[in-house]
């Protein structure tokens, strides 16, 4: 059996290998990031998630689109199996995994003002990502302005105008404040 010609519209494995053998010390961190909050509802740890996602793609059962950048790639990438695997482990409770040295070395770890700085930032980045859950243009634009990318690149590596961008950047914005003004009516 012959195998079908690479499709023009996506890299192909040796391409995409490349291009993630060549990422910065800056993009890997960018990565463990998004992996830390992308396995937040699953299974897998931050690592294993960013491993699959690269193993996946090495060996082309994710292909790497070449309209999209190589970074909100493997975001979809992880998001898509920190998915998969949250539903399976919802269907199979009984199977979940419980790591006993994660465990101890939370429940032995230094608590103060910088554990409780990144909780309260995980919970922003969580309480946004939910907001923007029907939005997934609107989660990346996100996760680029946290990484403090600036506006023209993340308009080059979306592949979006600038007008686009001011567009979704009043969407966020709208949607943020409305969701505040909830907030605040909900407390008072």
């Amino acid at each position: 059996m012959s195998s079908s010609p690479p499709n023009p519209s996506y890299f192909t494995k040796e391409e995409t290998y490349i291009a993630i053998s060549k990422l910065g010390k800056a993009d890997f961190i960018k990565l463990q990031r998004i992996a830390k909050y992308c396995a937040r509802n699953c299974p897998l740890d931050a690592d294993d998630l960013l491993q699959e996602a690269f193993k996946r793609s090495f060996e082309g059962k994710r292909q790497w689109p070449k309209q999209v950048e190589l970074i909100p790639f493997l975001l979809e990438v992880m998001r898509s199996i920190a998915s998969t695997a949250s539903k399976a482990n919802q269907r199979n409770p009984e199977q979940q995994c419980f790591d006993i040295e994660t465990i101890a070395e939370r429940d032995h770890s230094d608590i103060g003002e910088e554990i409780e700085r990144k909780q309260e930032y995980e919970k922003q980045i969580e309480r946004l990502m939910k907001i923007f859950a029907d939005d997934e243009d609107a989660q990346i634009i996100i996760q680029y302005l946290m990484d403090g990318t600036p506006r023209k690149e993340i308009c080059k590596k979306l592949g979006i105008t600038e007008a686009t961008y001011a567009s979704k950047r009043r969407l966020i914005r709208r949607r943020v404040d409305k969701d505040s003004s909830k907030g605040s009516d909900h407390e008072s």
